[in-house]
């Protein structure tokens, strides 16, 4: 059975960045929302235009945490490349999911390897866009909870979760 719904990404100075069409998944662990992107069933919209996909992505919201996840997956379902946005808290209704992204990313490779990215565009936007400093805790926080999940091992990024959810495809 199928679940739609709609992930909004904002910008902090509420400008909105994307729409993108998705299904809810089943999340094995409650302290996360999972939605599905299927290239052929999901619309992204972004900065007001169509953007077409040819891959799976698996979009994954803490629900306390200042953190959203995107996994995206290879053809054959195997992981590409996991981005970890830093965000405020998302909004989780039952039709519609958004969250304010805050530009600092956690790039994770599919061995679990890592870097940040985006430190030149967060540091501009602070200034240009007057993040409070409780914001920019929140944004540093994002990515250190990123990078120990990483470490750790731990969900989302438990190796078995990847290619083993139960995808409608």
């Amino acid at each position: 059975m199928r679940r739609p719904i709609t992930v909004q990404k904002f910008k902090y100075n509420g400008t909105l960045r994307s729409a993108w069409q998705g299904e809810l998944l089943e999340s094995p662990h409650e302290k996360w929302t999972l939605v599905l992107h299927h290239p052929e069933r999901h619309v992204k919209q972004q900065n007001g235009k169509r953007q077409a996909h040819d891959r799976v992505f698996i979009h994954g919201f803490h629900h306390s945490k200042p953190l959203a996840v995107l996994i995206e997956y290879n053809k054959d379902l195997s992981v590409r490349e996991i981005k970890c946005d830093a965000a405020l808290p998302a909004k989780i209704g039952s039709k519609k999911i958004s969250f304010v992204d805050l530009d600092l990313d956690l790039i994770v490779s599919r061995k679990l390897n890592y870097h940040v990215r985006d430190q030149v565009a967060f540091a501009k936007r602070v200034i240009r866009w007057g993040y409070p400093m409780k914001v920019r805790r929140q944004a540093y926080a994002g990515i250190k909870q990123a990078k120990t999940l990483v470490r750790k091992e731990k969900f989302p990024f438990k190796k078995p979760l990847y290619p083993k959810l139960k995808l409608d495809i």
